[in-house]
């Protein structure tokens, strides 16, 4: 009887854990990577669609870039808003998937960037335009 019931309890945890795994996998979904270093943090976070990734450089610096970068890889500029504290720039890629960027400033010298390539996020393609934006800088 006493090994049945510590059998009960390992089951009880290791489904307990399961599920706890579960739900961090859909909460957070794709975690956080290390790519090459540049100009700014070095890391870039991938959740839920979006790709966002910290600048050490003010809003209007990394807006400049992301449009050098849009220019560069032949996108159109469908919208473009900015000033000193954040920046909104909408494109689309040639097989209709939108693309929206959002520059926020974390403080007067650094900013972060967040960009989502279609409804649900396309993580290649986003880092195609990080990886412009950051060779703009």
């Amino acid at each position: 009887m006493i090994k049945n019931e510590k059998s009960v309890v390992v089951l009880r945890r290791v489904f307990s854990i399961m599920v706890l795994s579960l739900l961090v996998i859909q909460l957070f979904g794709c975690a956080a990577a290390v790519v090459g270093a540049g100009v700014g943090v070095g890391t870039y976070a991938y959740v839920s669609g979006k790709l966002t990734y910290s600048f050490d450089r003010p809003v209007l610096a990394v807006h400049g870039a992301t449009v050098k970068a849009l220019k560069h890889l032949k996108l159109p500029i469908i919208e473009d808003k900015s000033d000193s504290v954040s920046a909104v720039l909408k494109s689309k890629f040639a097989d209709g998937d939108d693309i929206n960027i959002d520059i926020k400033a974390q403080s007067e010298r650094s900013s972060t960037i967040a960009i989502r390539v279609g409804v649900f996020g396309d993580e290649k393609k986003s880092l195609i335009i990080l990886d412009e934006i950051k060779k703009k800088h």
